[in-house]
């Protein structure tokens, strides 16, 4: 018995990037959301001191790249996602990058 795959392409994409010159478009929200990111947006903070003196600071762009430079660094997870809440990840969502 052959099992075949069928792969639907959806064809429309409902959202699309609103950066001037993107052309990127994304049946999900989500993925969009993260490509938007690429642009510059970096919600995700490392609030340790150490972290932020160092440059422009450790911001990242989802909550993956923030766990692992945590376990690199030997930094308390439960006290960096204090400074991660919902709400600030929300207010730096609606910062335009400069």
């Amino acid at each position: 018995m052959v099992h075949r795959c069928v792969f639907v392409f959806v064809t429309e994409r409902g959202h699309s990037c609103d950066r001037a010159g993107c052309s990127s478009t994304s049946n999900k929200k989500w993925r969009l959301t993260a490509h938007k990111r690429r642009h510059g947006e970096r919600p995700y903070i490392c609030p340790y001191m150490e972290c932020q003196i160092q440059g422009a600071g450790w911001n990242f762009l989802d909550k993956l790249e923030l766990r692992a430079h945590s376990e690199r660094n030997i930094h308390d997870w439960d006290y960096v996602m204090k400074f991660n809440t919902p709400e600030l990840l929300q207010y730096a969502s609606s910062l335009k990058p400069a």
